[in-house]
């Protein structure tokens, strides 16, 4: 690991499944605004139709000081428009309206109208931690503003976006820099609302999207997927990272170092690791032909991380059983640099001819 400011970091290729880098990746911190990942997961599991529209309640607005998307009460927006409202500006009020309204769904369904929408939405909140065994994450608010006890950690934070990001409706927000947002209602007006992710409006290079979060106690967040040359996807998670904070409470970009932190893991990352595309017959001789020979694939074909260090070429092991059904599972391929087993793939029977039979997924 790099050195940083942040109290803890956690970096993941999610398509290989390893672990890269890891800095206090179990405690648990003020995750500040990364909570909205959460809140953008609950809207879209719980809204079919994201071109609805809804209407703006005076609580939903937003107190003095907070990230907004500028939403005023009476203000009629689609919850396509709160989805980027809440992941690309950061909006407490976005959150605010998502939560009174997926809350009261809930509630409907249940039986209980006049229970709490906000506080029902948090626990469904808690729900989905517990889903995804989230162990070192208890969410008390939609928004990510502090209260004592609502906390995440940045290996929990990595598994929810590895959730939320795969996604269609989430990733098609946060691959996008920025938004404009047709508010209807007694106030007509057009805005554009951009990201709070510099990297990917200055040096958007390999990075697909993320999610910041600041606040005095959190200090400096940021969950970030990056793209690696073989394609692989990385979610790297800070928390903690170093900023300062005006005497008014606004804090002082020019202290923030979350990006700083980010870039010098992503510069060792390339010092430390290498993808390589074990579909290339330059990368692993021998492979593509012997399985031609069994009539046999990879069942896919992400790139395999492996250390930089040492001058090893990459060996493969293939183990087969039995012939079966075209598509099914009927061995692994084993892949060591020098004695070191560094990744397996799963392997699938070719229909006769030597034809894939897998199905392509719908767009």
């Amino acid at each position: 690991m790099p050195e940083i400011t942040a109290r803890a970091a956690y970096s993941v290729d999610i398509d290989a499944g390893v672990e890269l880098y890891a800095l206090n990746e179990r405690e648990p911190l003020p995750p500040a605004s990364t909570t909205k990942i959460a809140t953008a997961l609950l809207l879209v599991r719980n809204v079919d139709d994201l071109s609805q529209t809804v209407t703006i309640e005076p609580q939903d607005v937003n107190g003095d000081g907070e990230s907004t998307m500028a939403l005023q009460a009476g203000d009629i927006v689609t919850y396509r428009d709160l989805l980027y409202g809440l992941l690309l500006p950061s909006g407490n009020d976005a959150a605010n309206t998502v939560a009174r309204l997926v809350g009261g769904q809930l509630l409907f369904a249940e039986g209980v109208p006049g229970g709490d929408p906000v506080e029902r939405f948090v626990q469904e909140m808690n729900a989905l931690a517990a889903e995804f065994k989230l162990e070192q994450t208890h969410f008390l608010n939609p928004t990510g503003l502090h209260q004592d006890g609502h906390v995440s950690s940045p290996r929990d934070l990595a598994i929810l976006a590895r959730r939320a990001f795969t996604q269609r409706a989430i990733r098609d927000v946060i691959v996008q820099p920025t938004y404009v947002v047709n508010y209807q209602g007694p106030n007509p007006r057009e805005a554009t609302i951009e990201t709070s992710v510099a990297m990917k409006r200055n040096d958007p290079d390999g990075v697909v999207g993320g999610k910041t979060g600041t606040t005095p106690e959190a200090g400096a967040c940021l969950v970030l997927e990056t793209q690696e040359s073989g394609g692989n996807r990385v979610i790297t998670v800070l928390l903690g990272s170093a900023i300062e904070f005006n005497e008014d409470g606004t804090r002082n970009d020019e202290t923030d170092r979350r990006y700083d932190d980010m870039r010098a893991i992503l510069a060792k990352m390339d010092e430390d690791y290498r993808w390589v595309d074990i579909s290339n017959d330059e990368e692993i001789p021998g492979l593509g032909t012997e399985m031609s020979a069994w009539q046999v694939e990879l069942k896919n074909n992400d790139s395999i991380v492996v250390p930089r260090h040492g001058g090893d070429a990459i060996t493969y092991l293939l183990q087969l059983g039995p012939e079966a059904k075209p598509n099914a599972e009927v061995g692994r391929v084993l892949f060591f640099l020098g004695a070191e087993q560094v990744a397996e793939r799963a392997v699938v029977q070719l229909a006769p001819g030597g034809q894939s039979a897998s199905v392509p997924l719908a767009a």
